[in-house]
């Protein structure tokens, strides 16, 4: 069986211990700081010039009211500290707030968030809110069955005319508008997918620099020359051999030009959902930051202490208004008796 600790030894330690039962210094009769201390010596003057205490316990019980009144205001002081840091915990983690609003999605959250951070609400793959207003809009009222290029230029030309002018690189570089809309609809799902971790205003303020450094280690694999090892020479001289014998032709035939298949109407409508969930989650974003401040404004009035810690200074104070009222109650029964 383990022995028990008999607790500190050194002087040092026992002075620690002394003060483990203390959480605010409120209760104890020594004075937890320089203020305190002041606070005190103030009283106790103010006290003293009035009853003129003459005796050594209207002194003691003078300095008793005086400590009293000075824990008791460290109390309240203490009290109006844990409200201000409560206030200032909802000033400082909008998330607290938005989850007292209406019901909002991960990616609506997050957009909410992104604003109150950062001033400004980014879209992802360069969207503004009217130009996804406007594809979405017209992809609610397709009409049509999408079978062929001519047909998606024909349902859907902002659309078409968007993909085809994307600023994007990847977007940018694809030859065909189903593969721009492939792409679009990767990247859409990827911040969709990001779910609460909305972060499409530090990925804006990221790609300048992160396309700078794929930039220069393209550069410096194109600058370092190209070693060809013994094996790949080996096989490189091999196969010009057997080029030779079989009598081929340097220059090679061109391949057959294979025709991409079209995406089918179906595809192309799953697709386009992911535009259509960006504004539906932009939508409650907004909804909900126009509700923000007024709820944040409810909330800071109506901010409360944690149960526990409002138990614990309640205790307090009625320990120490007791105290201060029963030597108030002897002071003044000594100064009755004093008198004539």
């Amino acid at each position: 069986m383990p022995k028990k600790s008999g607790g500190p030894i050194t002087s040092a330690g026992k002075a620690r211990s002394a003060h483990n039962a203390i959480k605010y210094g409120i209760t104890s009769n020594k004075l937890a700081s320089a203020q305190e201390s002041q606070l005190v010596h103030s009283y106790i003057k103010e006290l003293s010039d009035f009853y003129g205490p003459t005796s050594p316990l209207e002194k003691l019980q003078i300095e008793r009211i005086a400590l009293c009144r000075a824990k008791l205001a460290h109390l309240y002081e203490v009290e109006q500290i844990r409200l201000q840091l409560a206030a200032r915990d909802l000033e400082q983690n909008p998330e607290i707030i938005l989850e007292r609003g209406p019901y909002l999605s991960d990616v609506a959250k997050g957009m909410a968030l992104e604003y109150l951070r950062f001033g400004e609400l980014r879209l992802p793959c360069h969207l503004t809110k009217l130009q996804l207003q406007t594809l979405v809009h017209e992809i609610q009222n397709l009409k049509g069955t999408i079978t062929s290029l001519a047909d998606l230029k024909k349902y859907l030309p902002r659309l078409c005319q968007f993909l085809a002018t994307h600023p994007d690189k990847s977007i940018h570089s694809a030859t065909t508008i189903p593969d721009k809309l492939r792409l679009l609809n990767e990247d859409l799902n990827r911040c969709l997918d990001r779910g609460a971790n909305y972060m499409e205003h530090t990925w804006a303020l990221l790609a300048p620099i992160l396309e700078k450094e794929r930039a220069a280690k393209e550069a410096l694999v194109k600058a370092a020359p190209k070693q060809e090892d013994e094996l790949d020479k080996y096989l490189r001289q091999t196969q010009e051999r057997r080029d030779l014998e079989r009598g081929k032709s340097k220059v090679a035939a061109p391949a057959a030009v294979v025709e991409p298949i079209f995406p089918s109407h179906t595809l192309i409508l799953e697709q386009l959902k992911s535009l259509v969930s960006i504004l539906s989650h932009l939508t409650w974003a907004e909804e909900a930051l126009s509700e923000y401040e007024k709820t944040k404004d409810l909330l800071q009035r109506s901010v409360t202490l944690p149960a526990q810690e409002s138990d614990l200074l309640m205790r307090y104070q009625t320990t120490l208004e007791r105290r201060l009222s029963s030597a108030i109650g002897e002071l003044l029964e000594l100064q009755r008796r004093k008198s004539p």
